[in-house]
């Protein structure tokens, strides 16, 4: 999948589901599967098994290194899913893994449901991501986030904190062939002063100008590019978002 790379490399916060094990045929109530016979079927397949991985193995297609930070419920079936892909990954050239559980995210098998708690894990989660993402930024790093698996609550906030840091955030569907951006409207200070200019009707396309952050706006929803007839881009127009960023 044709992104731009970093020379620090990659990093991709993933938050973890339970795909995997649905996918091998288990089912609410029964008895989790070993993570022996998981690792086996998810090498045999991993994009179809894994909903996670669905997503991620076109970004380690690329020649670059790739770190991973999978983030999981601390359940029974959360715990062993991270698991089981965090081993998958691990085998795997140029790749580094962390792995993390969020606690009260969802209640375990012998626990009932605590609201308080709940809204604190949600938190937790959030400062957890932010925290990872916004220090791999600094150091440089292409951070991506993967929400795709887990909790519908873990994917909003995930993309939330996307939005926040001018991130990017992926996902994608089983009846995809490959992953697609989310509109977080990802916009740093260099992309900002593209959007004013386009506002003030000052911008043109210069040469050294790259043509991949305009297509990055137009990615994230944030303008319409006109193109000549050789195929130049050669006019932009902002959208009705972009508006809006450009006056908060």
């Amino acid at each position: 999948m044709p992104v731009k790379n970093s020379k620090t490399g990659q990093l991709h916060i993933v938050t973890v589901g339970t795909s995997l094990l649905q996918n091998c045929g288990w089912h609410p109530g029964e008895s989790l599967p070993s993570e022996s016979t998981l690792l086996t079927k998810l090498r045999s397949d991993p994009r179809k098994v894994s909903a996670e991985l669905n997503a991620l193995i076109p970004f380690l297609d690329q020649d670059h290194r790739i770190a991973v930070h999978l983030i999981a419920t601390d359940t029974h079936v959360g715990r062993l899913a991270c698991k089981v892909i965090g081993d998958f990954l691990k085998a795997l050239p140029r790749i580094e893994v962390q792995k993390v559980e969020i606690k009260d995210l969802l209640p375990d098998m012998d626990h009932s449901f605590n609201r308080t708690k709940f809204e604190v894990a949600v938190m937790r989660f959030r400062e957890r991501i932010f925290s990872v993402a916004e220090k791999a930024r600094n150091r440089g790093m292409d951070v991506f986030i993967n929400a795709t698996g887990g909790l519908k609550c873990e994917v909003a906030v995930a993309t939330l904190v996307a939005a926040e840091l001018s991130i990017s955030a992926y996902y994608i569907h089983q009846s995809m062939g490959e992953p697609v951006f989310l509109p977080t409207a990802a916009v740093d200070a260099n992309s900002l002063s593209i959007l004013k200019a386009i506002e003030a009707r000052k911008f043109t396309r210069k040469k050294n100008q790259p043509e991949h952050d305009l297509l990055r706006l137009q990615r994230e929803g944030l303008v319409t590019i006109q193109r000549d007839a050789f195929g130049e881009i050669s006019s932009a127009k902002l959208t009705r978002y972009a508006k809006h960023l450009i006056r908060k």
